[in-house]
């Protein structure tokens, strides 16, 4: 299972080499074809990409269907309509599905649009969203645990201590990575004065340093296993400190160097943590893997969420009133047009009292945004002193089939 580490590293390789094409492009699709053709294209161009993949993967279904891997309990001919329909509802636990997609819906959506309600928390919409969202997880979980006819994992591997605490992980890192982010694309272009291409690149530095630092950890996976003090002492220190060192950027006037390093020592950490999160896991149980990794990503998926939602929050919450409060009296009343168009805000000459007012507005918010995800890290922290010490170079994989 060591071997795990290094694979995970080389599949991510290719995005050190396209990576450089996204600035160009970019800015190519926004001075031609436009932002809506630049989202509109990819409804062709996935399953372009994504042909291959499903050709090999309906191949190796076929083969494993033909072998007898693959058991049906009883062959869809032989049910009715009705029959069929009742018989994938249990097997993909639908309504499992459907009260936590909507308890988690209305507890994200919560946090993204009560900036916009009057009364803010204390609105009855947002209080009903928070009451209803948390109601129907709770929901969730007692019905999977009692009522479930089919359970994708035993409950027994959802208790294991490594498994709930490596959730805990992922979710709090997650969390705190894409609220450290949601904003960044903009700060560049407009606190660091940087063009389209150049953000692009400074805002991916995530990828290609964490596909970089990956392989290094695979490498070393060879010759230390213990996961557990990777994570402690590598992965979530060089998270803590390139988004602490953010903190410290000035409101006028911040180093474009600064926010590179930051950005390299946040992308090493994402890099030892990549494949460790996958490896943890599957060292509990390698039979129930899949599910597991599926629990993890609808978790990470989550986090993602949610972190979004919180600088949303944050951003709505905040980054007005920083404007009203910084910018000149001449520019007051096209607040509420530099609030919401970047191009806007960086139209007005670097220097002026406009762009510093907006620029310390900028540096304020995003200040708010680093403390909040910083401190999230303390959990992601924590979380990991309670794995098992698993050592991956004494772990076998077992079978033979994929």
């Amino acid at each position: 299972m060591h071997q795990r580490g290094f694979l995970l590293g080389f599949i991510s390789t290719p995005s050190i080499v396209t990576i450089w094409a996204y600035g160009p492009a970019a800015e190519s699709v926004l001075n031609t074809i436009g932002f809506r053709w630049g989202f509109g294209m990819w409804a062709a161009l996935i399953p372009v990409f994504f042909t291959p993949l499903m050709i090999v993967l309906f191949k190796y279904d076929k083969m494993a269907r033909d072998s007898g891997l693959i058991v049906k309990a009883k062959p869809a001919e032989e049910r009715s309509f009705l029959g069929r329909v009742e018989y994938y509802a249990r097997e993909f636990d639908v309504l499992g599905l459907v009260l936590v997609a909507t308890g988690l819906s209305l507890l994200l959506l919560s946090i993204s649009i009560y900036s916009y309600q009057p009364q803010g928390w204390r609105s009855p919409l947002i209080i009903s969203f928070i009451v209803i969202g948390f109601l129907l997880i709770v929901s969730f979980l007692l019905y999977e645990r009692y009522l479930a006819p089919q359970t994708f994992l035993p409950w027994a591997v959802i208790r294991d201590r490594t498994v709930v605490f490596t959730n805990i992980m992922a979710a709090a890192l997650y969390v705190s990575e894409f609220i450290c982010s949601a904003y960044i694309y903009s700060m560049l272009i407009v606190s660091f004065d940087q063009s389209v291409t150049q953000a692009a690149y400074i805002s991916n530095i995530y990828l290609v340093g964490a596909s970089f630092f990956n392989l290094i950890i695979g490498v070393a996976f060879q010759y230390c296993g213990r996961i557990k003090y990777y994570a402690l002492f590598l992965g979530i220190p060089f998270f803590i400190l390139g988004q602490g060192l953010m903190i410290s950027f000035p409101t006028v006037g911040p180093s474009i160097g600064l926010m590179v390093f930051s950005k390299v020592l946040i992308s090493f950490g994402g890099g030892t943590i990549y494949p460790i999160e996958h490896m943890t896991l599957m060292a509990v149980s390698q039979a129930h893997f899949p599910a597991l990794l599926s629990l993890e990503s609808l978790i990470v998926d989550v986090g993602k969420g949610t972190g979004s939602a919180i600088s949303t929050a944050i951003w709505t919450g905040l980054f007005r009133r920083k404007l009203g409060e910084h910018l000149p009296e001449q520019e007051l009343p096209y607040l509420d047009e530099i609030y919401g168009s970047l191009t806007k805000q960086s139209s007005y000459a670097v220097g002026s009292e406009a762009r510093i007012g907006i620029d310390r507005a900028y540096g304020e918010t995003q200040r708010v945004i680093f403390i909040t995800a910083t401190s999230l890290m303390a959990i992601a922290w924590g979380a990991v002193l309670f794995w098992r010490d698993i050592d991956v170079k004494k772990s076998r994989t077992t079978g033979k089939n994929v």
